[in-house]
């Protein structure tokens, strides 16, 4: 088992049964102390696999910190995340 998996949209494209059963691996490995980069669009992800949240805009850091506390500030409703 690798120690860091880096995960590019991993759940895109997939129908709910093959989902659920990525949720589960995935869920497991992090349960058993593995380390996840995920690169998303999707704030549900962000929310469900992310203790760390980094926020790019062109190219450059935006935010980094809780996701929690991303999502909870003056949340954009197209983006899912705070306005400026």
């Amino acid at each position: 088992s690798p120690d860091l998996l880096l995960l590019d949209e991993p759940f895109a494209g997939l129908d709910s049964e093959l989902r659920a059963a990525l949720e589960s691996r995935l869920r497991q490995y992090l349960d058993g102390g593995g380390r996840v980069v995920l690169s998303t669009h999707r704030p549900d992800e962000m929310i469900l696999y992310c203790h760390r949240l980094l926020v790019l805009e062109a190219g450059r850091p935006a935010y980094n910190g809780g996701p929690s506390f991303y999502f909870s500030a003056s949340p954009d409703p197209r983006l899912g995340g705070p306005s400026n």
